[in-house]
């Protein structure tokens, strides 16, 4: 099966550096295993809020 959307929670109350270090993690090892890349081409535009 195939997703769409994935949701990553931070936790509220930990700690400003605990929050950076949730999203490095997610952004170094996880993002790249699911084929995500940066956009290094152009800002990212997104989709209009109806």
């Amino acid at each position: 099966m195939s997703a769409d959307t994935l949701f990553n929670t931070i936790p509220t109350g930990i700690g400003v550096d605990v929050n950076v270090k949730i999203l490095d993690n997610f952004a170094t090892h996880l993002a790249p295993a699911l084929g995500w890349q940066p956009n290094h081409k152009s800002p990212v535009i997104g989709y209009p809020i109806d």
